[in-house]
């Protein structure tokens, strides 16, 4: 790359003019040029000359840090490790004494080094009419919640926390099915360690349906969770619910987390500039098969969209599976009469990975296959006193699901791939309402955003 600019002319000095004067004119000129090259050369690296954010370096996390963030009314948390109970897990910096806590504010849960791979906690709040849980968030750089609410009927409040040390920043984009919704107040959005915020999405950004919220850092990672109240007529009381985080967009997602349900909606969010063209398949107990009602369907660019699923999601259905043109995020929302429970895109499970289970309800375990070959697992069952359970090992055709019910009593799961792609998730159902809680593989290393000072 060159910086474009006129050439002096060399001609001689006017007559009369001195040689000490003329050399010092020259070292004038090399001066500035000199300056110019080095303006240039830290422009053509991509130096800025003030704070800019910068793709992120690599952090080793090493200890996991949760965050129980609360939310609904009487939560609770269940936390620990299967190499030793409570051992190595510590409640805002005090050790463990029983694996079960309530949370009235967000609460930290940090498991050190030794027992961080197999560590767990996971959060739920029970009512007469619903039953809530999902695992509690670990802190990273992106976060999308789909099935938001945004108006006084359906309403979701956003809790941000910041774990880790150092002030985290963030932005807040929120895609209606309009389009995106504007909300000035929620970018540049400031965290001191240690500290916690509360979004109201009604009062800062409100929009009628379905949302979508995207929470983006350019310093520092968050936790985050997004509790939500839903009126399901005009009168009535409220049922309540943890809105799933998704992981990431993508092209390629399957959903896990479907608990048997009178009704379900799939509702997509199109991050993207252009439309999405999604194929959408259902994986069964039996296989996998495309519906004859929305196989495929569009989602314009920057917005929400809802499916009916209603008339396609039985009691042998594990999970859906969805094909985009551009990388989008979704979930299915199950319903049985005012409960709900929302799915999450499930992430193919490497080594082992560890839930936490609901203690209320009976809970199932479902594992899908999401490649060309069958998958092979082990699954280690934890009771609330540290005790194993039972341990199964377990093989899962291609292209299909298996589910295990879960015995009474017990405290968490633990799933261990053997060979093949293969996806997990549990499903809780009780007389008060849904449940559904991803297995996802522990969070070891982050790109952690950060800047660049001033120069």
């Amino acid at each position: 790359m060159t910086r474009a600019g006129g050439r002096r002319s060399a001609a001689p000095p006017p007559t009369g003019r001195r040689p000490g004067q003329l050399r010092l004119a020259l070292a004038g000129v090399g001066v500035v040029l000199l300056t110019l090259a080095a303006l240039f050369a830290a422009g053509a690296s991509g130096r800025a000359t003030g704070p800019r954010p910068v793709p992120g370096t690599h952090l080793d996390l090493g200890a996991r840090t949760f965050t129980c963030t609360g939310g609904l009314p009487g939560t609770t948390a269940s936390a620990g490790s299967l190499d030793g109970g409570g051992h190595g897990v510590a409640v805002e910096g005090q050790d463990l004494p029983h694996p079960s806590f309530r949370v009235g504010q967000p609460t930290r849960v940090a498991a050190d080094r030794a027992v961080a791979a197999r560590a767990f906690a996971v959060q739920q709040s029970t009512g007469p009419r619903w039953l809530a849980a999902e695992p509690c968030p670990e802190p990273r750089a992106t976060w999308w919640f789909v099935g938001a609410g945004a108006s006084d009927r359906h309403r979701s409040e956003i809790t941000v926390a910041n774990p880790r040390p150092g002030v985290a920043i963030f932005d807040v984009d929120v895609l209606g099915p309009e389009g995106p919704v504007r909300a000035p107040g929620l970018h540049g959005l400031t965290l001191a360690p240690g500290a916690h915020r509360t979004i109201d999405l009604a009062r800062m950004a409100p929009s009628d349906g379905d949302v979508a919220v995207r929470i983006r850092t350019s310093q520092g990672l968050v936790a985050a969770a997004a509790a939500e109240r839903w009126a399901p007529g005009l009168i009535g009381s409220r049922t309540r619910a943890w809105v799933a985080a998704q992981p990431a967009s993508g092209r390629d997602l399957a959903l896990l987390g479907l608990p048997r349900a009178h009704q379900g909606s799939l509702v997509v969010a199109n991050p993207a500039e252009r439309e999405a063209v999604v194929k959408l398949r259902v994986v069964s107990t039996s296989g996998t098969f495309q519906p004859t009602r929305h196989a495929s369907f569009t989602v314009p660019a920057g917005t929400v969209d809802d499916v009916d699923l209603s008339d396609v999601l039985d009691a042998k259905a594990a999970a859906v599976r969805l094909s985009a043109s551009v990388p989008v995020t979704a979930t299915v929302r199950s319903v049985s009469g005012a409960a709900e429970a929302y799915a999450t895109a499930a992430q193919r499970l490497r080594g082992t990975s560890v839930a936490g289970i609901p203690a209320a309800g009976r809970s199932r375990l479902v594992l899908a296959s999401l490649g060309s070959g069958p998958a092979r697992v082990t699954v280690q069952v934890t009771g609330r006193h540290g005790q194993s359970l039972h341990t199964r090992h377990e093989t899962v055709d291609a292209g299909a699901a298996t589910t295990l019910a879960l015995p009474a009593h017990a405290l968490a799961v633990s799933v261990r791939s053997g060979g093949g792609d293969v996806a997990a998730g549990i499903t809780t159902t009780s007389s008060a309402g849904l449940a559904a809680v991803p297995v996802a593989p522990a969070v070891t290393a982050q790109r952690r955003p950060g800047v660049l000072p001033a120069w």
